[in-house]
Protein backbone atom coordinates (compact mmCIF):
# COMPACT_ATOMS: atom_id res chain seq x y z
CA UNK A 1 0.00 0.00 0.00
CA UNK A 2 1.35 3.62 -0.69
CA UNK A 3 2.42 5.25 2.27
CA UNK A 4 -0.15 8.62 2.77
CA UNK A 5 2.07 11.72 3.07
CA UNK A 6 1.42 14.32 5.69
CA UNK A 7 3.16 17.00 7.42
CA UNK A 8 2.63 17.87 11.32
CA UNK A 9 3.14 21.54 11.21
CA UNK A 10 2.17 22.43 14.73
CA UNK A 11 4.61 24.19 17.09
CA UNK A 12 4.69 21.37 19.62
CA UNK A 13 5.74 17.86 19.87
CA UNK A 14 2.67 15.29 19.17
CA UNK A 15 1.35 13.60 22.44
CA UNK A 16 1.05 9.48 22.23
CA UNK A 17 -2.32 9.74 21.52
CA UNK A 18 -1.76 11.94 18.19
CA UNK A 19 0.90 9.72 17.03
CA UNK A 20 -1.27 6.87 17.70
CA UNK A 21 -3.98 8.29 15.49
CA UNK A 22 -1.05 8.75 12.58
CA UNK A 23 0.41 5.64 12.90
CA UNK A 24 1.32 3.91 9.70
CA UNK A 25 1.01 7.66 7.08
CA UNK A 26 4.16 8.91 6.34
CA UNK A 27 5.40 11.92 7.98
CA UNK A 28 6.98 14.73 6.31
CA UNK A 29 9.64 17.68 8.03
CA UNK A 30 8.62 20.70 7.34
CA UNK A 31 11.63 23.13 6.83
CA UNK A 32 12.92 24.52 10.10
CA UNK A 33 12.53 27.96 8.37
CA UNK A 34 8.76 28.19 7.39
CA UNK A 35 8.03 26.14 10.75
CA UNK A 36 9.42 28.90 12.77
CA UNK A 37 8.21 31.75 10.47
CA UNK A 38 4.50 30.32 11.16
CA UNK A 39 4.96 29.57 14.34
CA UNK A 40 5.60 32.87 15.05
CA UNK A 41 4.01 35.43 13.03
CA UNK A 42 5.74 39.04 13.74
CA UNK A 43 3.30 42.28 12.87
CA UNK A 44 3.31 43.50 9.32
CA UNK A 45 4.11 39.78 7.82
CA UNK A 46 2.03 39.40 4.87
CA UNK A 47 0.90 36.07 5.92
CA UNK A 48 -0.77 35.11 2.31
CA UNK A 49 2.66 34.64 1.21
CA UNK A 50 3.40 32.45 4.04
CA UNK A 51 0.51 30.57 3.86
CA UNK A 52 1.57 29.97 -0.47
CA UNK A 53 4.84 29.35 0.84
CA UNK A 54 4.27 26.46 2.95
CA UNK A 55 1.19 25.09 0.58
CA UNK A 56 3.92 25.35 -2.35
CA UNK A 57 6.44 22.87 -0.13
CA UNK A 58 3.38 20.41 0.76
CA UNK A 59 2.76 20.18 -2.92
CA UNK A 60 6.34 20.23 -3.97
CA UNK A 61 6.33 16.99 -1.37
CA UNK A 62 2.78 15.66 -2.59
CA UNK A 63 1.72 15.80 1.15
CA UNK A 64 -2.01 17.21 0.91
CA UNK A 65 -2.81 15.89 4.36
CA UNK A 66 -1.94 18.94 6.69
CA UNK A 67 -2.11 18.21 10.45
CA UNK A 68 -2.29 21.03 13.22
CA UNK A 69 -0.59 23.88 11.32
CA UNK A 70 0.97 26.86 13.40
CA UNK A 71 0.25 29.99 13.18
CA UNK A 72 -1.62 32.57 14.76
CA UNK A 73 -5.73 32.67 14.47
CA UNK A 74 -4.41 35.74 11.34
CA UNK A 75 -2.52 33.32 9.51
CA UNK A 76 -4.84 30.10 10.18
CA UNK A 77 -7.49 32.59 8.18
CA UNK A 78 -4.96 33.77 5.38
CA UNK A 79 -3.72 29.32 4.88
CA UNK A 80 -7.66 28.88 4.97
CA UNK A 81 -8.34 31.84 1.98
CA UNK A 82 -5.67 30.18 -0.40
CA UNK A 83 -5.93 26.65 -0.01
CA UNK A 84 -6.68 24.70 -3.18
CA UNK A 85 -9.26 21.82 -3.23
CA UNK A 86 -6.81 19.07 -3.14
CA UNK A 87 -5.55 19.80 0.32
CA UNK A 88 -7.13 19.32 3.45
CA UNK A 89 -6.13 20.66 6.50
CA UNK A 90 -7.01 18.95 10.29
CA UNK A 91 -6.44 19.75 13.60
CA UNK A 92 -6.31 18.50 17.13
CA UNK A 93 -9.77 18.18 19.13
CA UNK A 94 -9.20 17.45 22.80
CA UNK A 95 -11.61 16.80 25.55
CA UNK A 96 -10.49 18.77 28.78
CA UNK A 97 -10.33 17.26 31.85
CA UNK A 98 -10.30 19.73 34.84
CA UNK A 99 -10.16 19.62 38.52
CA UNK A 100 -10.09 21.18 41.36
CA UNK A 101 -7.40 20.73 44.30
CA UNK A 102 -8.13 22.80 47.33
CA UNK A 103 -4.41 23.09 49.48
CA UNK A 104 -3.89 23.45 52.88
CA UNK A 105 -4.04 26.99 53.17
CA UNK A 106 -7.69 27.13 51.77
CA UNK A 107 -6.85 28.50 48.15
CA UNK A 108 -7.89 26.02 45.27
CA UNK A 109 -5.69 24.98 42.89
CA UNK A 110 -6.85 24.18 39.26
CA UNK A 111 -5.62 21.57 37.04
CA UNK A 112 -6.89 20.94 33.77
CA UNK A 113 -5.82 17.73 31.34
CA UNK A 114 -6.55 17.85 27.50
CA UNK A 115 -7.21 14.13 26.06
CA UNK A 116 -6.65 14.22 22.45
CA UNK A 117 -10.05 12.49 21.05
CA UNK A 118 -8.96 13.33 17.24
CA UNK A 119 -7.81 15.35 14.02
CA UNK A 120 -10.89 17.03 12.14
CA UNK A 121 -11.23 18.97 9.58
CA UNK A 122 -12.89 22.26 9.61
CA UNK A 123 -16.61 20.83 8.51
CA UNK A 124 -15.78 18.13 11.45
CA UNK A 125 -14.74 15.31 9.75
CA UNK A 126 -12.57 12.92 11.21
CA UNK A 127 -8.93 12.53 10.17
CA UNK A 128 -9.18 8.54 9.88
CA UNK A 129 -12.69 8.38 8.26
CA UNK A 130 -11.51 10.76 5.80
CA UNK A 131 -8.63 8.90 4.60
CA UNK A 132 -10.22 5.47 3.87
CA UNK A 133 -12.81 7.67 1.72
CA UNK A 134 -9.59 9.37 -0.33
CA UNK A 135 -8.09 6.68 -0.61
CA UNK A 136 -10.47 3.39 -1.21
CA UNK A 137 -8.25 1.65 -3.39
CA UNK A 138 -5.56 1.68 -0.99
CA UNK A 139 -7.80 0.28 1.11
CA UNK A 140 -9.77 -2.48 -0.58
CA UNK A 141 -6.24 -3.74 -1.18
CA UNK A 142 -5.19 -4.19 2.46
CA UNK A 143 -8.38 -5.40 3.36
CA UNK A 144 -7.70 -7.87 0.50
CA UNK A 145 -4.08 -8.96 1.39
CA UNK A 146 -5.92 -9.65 5.44
CA UNK A 147 -8.67 -11.65 3.96
CA UNK A 148 -5.90 -13.79 1.84
CA UNK A 149 -3.95 -14.44 5.41
CA UNK A 150 -6.98 -15.77 7.38
CA UNK A 151 -7.84 -17.83 4.59
CA UNK A 152 -7.06 -21.32 4.32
Amino acid sequence: MKKINYVYAAAHEMTKLQQNELEGLNSLDLPEEIQKEMANNTKGQNLVSLALKFLVWCKENSCYDIIQPAGSPAFQAALQSVLPKEFEVYYSYSKRVSMDITQPDGSVKKISQFNHEGFYNIYGNKLSTILAYKYPLEKKKEIENIIKKFSL
